[in-house]
């Protein structure tokens, strides 16, 4: 199987009342892209996920990030709404 194009990642915590209205959304717009574009839900406070997190400057939960290669991230924060999730997705899906 090949690699993926792009990625997304959502970084998250279960004590978050943002998250907690994002990511069933998420998850249920996730799977209408299921096979085409891999997703990995990280929790914020678990360990090792602080090194990623810096990495991309990851200040706010939830955070999605849509990777991309070779043309880089995209970084959104906060609870997005349902069409700006689908918009993340579309761009993955295109890359």
């Amino acid at each position: 199987m090949a690699q993926p194009n792009a990625v997304i990642v959502v970084f998250a915590m279960k004590e978050c009342p943002a998250c907690s209205d994002y990511m069933p959304r998420f998850q249920t717009i996730a799977g209408q892209f299921a096979g085409r574009v891999p997703y990995q839900i990280l929790d914020a406070n678990a360990p090792g996920v602080q090194e990623l997190a810096d990495r991309f400057s990851i200040e706010a939960t939830p955070t999605t990030l849509v990777l991309r290669k070779p043309v880089g991230a995209i970084k959104a924060e906060g609870s997005l709404s349902d069409n700006e999730i689908l918009r993340l997705f579309n761009i993955a899906s295109m890359v």
